[in-house]
């Protein structure tokens, strides 16, 4: 296996499996060395020059059996390390950063119980198990054996200019394919269109009403990193959102609700794919993971969720023009 990588500026960073030494030695690679690798696997000529930098690595693969002892978390590299192949050890990273960011945040400012926090190896570990997987099926496709190495180099152009491939890698290569439905944050009742709870939201267009006015946004901007966002997709119905909004009383500082519809022209697929043409609700995390889906009849099951995940605001207790205030208790 021989891969150049352009560093700009005539660098190249160059990647290869060393064959040529019979045994591992820690001493780094040299130019000439390098050299010799290089003429063997490329068929460009080439003359390297000038080497800055060489080492000698083994691609290690493992990772932690949990992510939370106490008080104490582990995240990116110091929760999983593996192969280099397919780029995934800085997306994980940040990924496992988001997931228990706003998680950390929430049960800090009181407005969440402890056990949320359970929840970030609930989701994160099962990725992580794949990502293994999937970095070391690469390296062992590279620096296999010769006739399983050459099968793989001949056929991987072939299917990766598939459309429906490029598609399938880019998604997941860039980890927004990856979902979370089997967490226990994840609660489905059956939301009209694609979407399933533990699913990432696609930042796609849609008509966002308040009032009698509406305008196209992207999905995304609906969303925040700090709270939940309720999404009520196709609602004709007044009474109906009205329902929800008297159920979410007690966390409505937690959660901001957006009314969303089809837009017109080539983006009401999308929308009606994902969000279905029925009255729906989704719940969506700080992190742009759906927590809850449901239908228009799914109100008391949207407060139970809540109920469970989230602490009451002290404030959902005042009732306007009354002098009487209930206080209630924030889990800690």
């Amino acid at each position: 296996m021989l891969a150049l990588f352009p560093m700009g500026g005539g660098h190249f960073w160059v990647v290869a499996d060393h064959p040529l030494r019979i045994s591992a030695q820690p001493e780094k690679p040299t130019l000439e060395e390098l050299q010799a690798t290089y003429d063997q696997r490329s068929h460009i000529p080439a003359r390297l020059q000038q080497l800055t930098w060489s080492s000698v690595f083994q691609a290690n693969s493992r990772m932690v059996s949990t992510l939370r002892v106490n008080r104490i978390f582990l995240a990116g590299d110091a929760a999983h390390i593996h192969s280099p192949a397919g780029g995934q050890g800085m997306n994980t990273g940040i990924q496992d950063a988001m997931n228990l960011g706003w998680k950390l945040a929430l049960v800090l400012q009181g407005k969440a119980p402890e056990n949320l926090l359970d929840t970030y190896g609930d989701d994160r570990l099962p990725v992580m198990r794949s990502i293994l997987s999937t970095t070391e099926g690469l390296t062992n496709a590279l620096g296999g054996p010769s006739i399983l190495r050459s099968f793989f180099m001949h056929l991987a152009p072939w299917i990766a200019n598939a459309e429906f491939v490029q598609d399938t890698a880019t998604s997941r290569i860039s980890q927004i394919a990856l979902n979370y439905r089997s967490s226990p944050l994840s609660d489905d009742h059956f939301g009209d269109g694609s979407l399933v709870a533990g699913d990432r939201v696609p930042d796609l267009a849609v008509r966002a009403s308040a009032g009698l006015q509406s305008e196209i946004k992207r999905a995304f901007d609906l969303l925040s990193s700090d709270r939940f966002t309720l999404l009520l997709a196709n609602f004709t119905d007044p009474a109906a959102k009205s329902k929800f909004s008297e159920s979410l009383t007690p966390w409505s500082e937690l959660i901001e609700t957006s009314s969303i519809s089809a837009p017109d022209g080539d983006d009401k697929k999308p929308f009606t794919e994902a969000f279905g043409e029925t009255p729906s609700v989704t719940l969506v995390r700080p992190d742009a993971y759906v927590g809850f889906r449901g239908t228009q009849s799914s109100a008391d099951a949207l407060s139970k969720y809540c109920k469970q995940w989230l602490s009451c605001s002290p404030e959902a207790g005042r009732v306007t023009g009354r002098k009487a205030v209930i206080k209630m208790k924030l889990s800690s």
